[in-house]
């Protein structure tokens, strides 16, 4: 099933802008780096990629978003993964700049 929501932040930009509509995978099998996910945190929805995957460890997948990549922010619970967005992929260009970045600046 697949749900749609609205945009209202600009932390994914310039990938997601405001007011766009993300379309969102509820049924997740796996989770990957780089895979942009909605989740919840403090009853706010939250659109993020994933920037580690830490599920088989400890049940949690680090994120951060496009405006700050150099840091990661607070864990994400699986339980508080909505799904993963489908519209929207970090395509191969963007995902080696940020690796590249990240290594030059010694935040991977």
């Amino acid at each position: 099933m697949t749900v749609n929501f609205k945009v209202v932040s600009d932390s994914m930009s310039p990938l997601i802008k405001v007011n766009d509509t993300l379309n969102v995978a509820e049924q997740i099998i796996n989770y990957n780096t780089f895979d942009i996910i909605i989740f919840n945190r403090s009853a706010k929805l939250v659109v993020h990629y994933i920037w580690r995957n830490q599920i088989e460890f400890n049940q949690t997948v680090i994120t951060r978003s496009l405006k700050n990549i150099y840091q990661d922010e607070e864990p994400v619970k699986k339980n508080q993964i909505v799904g993963i967005v489908t519209n929207f992929k970090i395509g191969p260009l963007l995902k080696f700049k940020l690796l590249a970045l990240c290594y030059i600046r010694g935040s991977l």
